[in-house]
């Protein structure tokens, strides 16, 4: 099941424009599941500054509302999945040439399932007006929100 763009925008503009606190979904999160909840919230994560932070907890609520919005179901992750994506990412991203960020994850899309998500991660870490990520951010978001799609995407029931 491809998550589509649609969907994804539509839950997207939805959670701009609310002002709710993001605490029931971090509690739903954590209950359907808990590795992706432990994972976002680990030490490892220092690097990011406070803005980043946060930001990667505003996109991983789009990430996953978009997959439920799209009618599948989703088999809990496991912290095995998600340290072997992360892995895996993490040695794709060293393979990649080029100085430019476009240009160090184009490896990443090629026959890429979930290619809108991952373009939604792309777009929204591009410096903007509000540069709430930093140069140095911008990689270990990419790879911590790449994970998190592929071992979603992976437990999809079919």
């Amino acid at each position: 099941m491809i998550i589509s763009e649609d969907i994804i925008n539509a839950v997207f503009d939805k959670e701009v424009e609310s002002d709710q606190d993001n605490t029931p979904f971090i509690n739903m999160l954590a209950k359907e599941q808990p590795a992706i909840f432990h994972y976002i919230g680990q030490e490892d994560f220092e690097l990011l500054t406070e803005e980043e932070f946060d930001f990667l907890i505003f996109l991983t609520i789009v990430i996953y509302k978009s997959i439920k919005e799209s009618g599948v179901e989703l088999k809990e992750v496991s912290v095995e999945e998600i340290e072997l994506a992360e892995e895996a990412n993490w040695e794709i991203l060293n393979k990649a040439n080029g100085n430019k960020f476009r240009k160090r994850i184009d490896g990443f899309f090629e026959n890429y399932p979930q290619e809108d998500l991952l373009s939604f991660v792309e777009d929204a870490l591009e410096p903007d007006d509000l540069p709430v990520v930093t140069k140095e951010g911008r990689e270990p978001l990419f790879i911590i929100l790449k994970t998190i799609i592929d071992v979603l995407h992976k437990n999809i029931k079919k």
